[in-house]
C-alpha cells in the first residue's frame, strides 16, 4: 500500500491524493475505493488495539481484506476484470466450510430471513460470550442480514430494539469480526435452522449432533 508517494507528501495530502484518484501509479480503476476501504480496516484495529488491547491475528486480517477488496471491485468497479470475464467464462471454485485459526471460535448463522437472521446472530454470540469465547469470527451467508447488522438500518421496526442489544453486545470486551460466506459453505447451519422449525419456541442447545448432522459436519473437515 505505501509506495513512494507517501515519501514525499504530507500524510494527509498523501491520503486525500489516494481517495481522489490522484496517485494511481498503474494499480488499476477502482483504487480509490479500494484504498478506503483498507485504510478504515487499519484505522478500525488500530482503535481496537489502543482502547481495548485487542488484536486479531495477521492471516485473519488478511483474509477479510482479500474479501473486502474483491467484493468491492465487484460491486463499485465496472472495469473489474473479474466482472468482465464472469460473462464470458465459468471457474470451478471448491467451496466449503474452513475451521477458524488457532484460539479462535467461528460462529454460522442462516439468514433465510432478515428477521430470523438477525436473531440468530444475536443468541448465537450471547451462547458465545457465555462459554467464555472471547475471539469469534462470526460467519453469514446473508448479505442483507450482514447490511443490516453493519448499518443499523432496518425496515423491521421491531428488529431496532434487538440490533441495539447486539450493538450492546459488541461493545463487550472481545473480538468479534463478520464475514461473508456461501450457503454451499454454511450447510451445518441452514440444517439447523431447518431442524428448528420441528422444535418448541424458545432455545435449543444440542451438546451432540443427529446422525444427519454429523454427516454434514464430517463432509467439512
Amino acid at each position: 500500500m505505501l509506495d513512494g508517494h507517501a515519501n514525499r507528501l504530507p500524510l494527509q495530502h498523501w491520503v486525500r491524493s489516494n481517495l481522489d484518484g490522484n496517485i494511481n501509479d498503474g494499480k488499476g480503476p477502482g483504487w480509490e475505493s479500494r484504498f478506503a476501504a483498507v485504510v478504515w480496516w487499519l484505522w478500525k484495529w488500530r482503535n481496537a488495539y489502543v482502547f481495548t488491547g485487542e488484536q486479531c491475528v495477521l492471516s485473519v486480517k488478511l483474509a477479510l481484506l482479500r474479501r473486502v477488496w474483491d467484493e468491492n471491485d465487484l460491486a463499485f468497479n465496472p472495469h473489474c476484470p473479474n466482472k468482465a470475464a464472469a460473462g464470458s467464462r465459468k471457474k470451478l471454485v471448491m467451496i466449503r466450510w474452513l475451521p477458524p485459526p488457532v484460539r479462535w471460535w467461528k460462529l454460522n448463522t442462516d439468514g433465510s430471513c432478515q428477521f430470523q437472521g438477525v436473531r440468530s446472530v444475536y443468541h448465537g454470540l450471547v451462547l458465545a460470550w457465555n462459554r467464555g469465547c472471547r475471539k469469534v469470527l462470526l460467519e453469514l451467508d446473508s448479505q442483507v442480514v450482514q447490511q443490516c447488522l453493519v448499518t443499523g438500518i432496518t425496515s423491521v421496526h421491531h428488529l431496532c430494539y434487538l440490533l441495539a442489544r447486539y450493538q450492546e453486545l459488541l461493545n463487550r470486551e472481545w473480538t468479534v469480526f463478520m464475514l461473508h460466506t456461501y450457503r454451499e459453505a454454511n450447510v451445518a447451519a441452514d440444517w439447523l435452522a431447518l431442524f428448528g422449525l420441528k422444535l418448541g419456541l424458545g432455545m435449543h442447545v444440542l451438546d451432540e449432533p443427529s446422525d444427519a448432522l454429523a454427516q454434514i459436519l464430517l463432509g467439512d473437515v
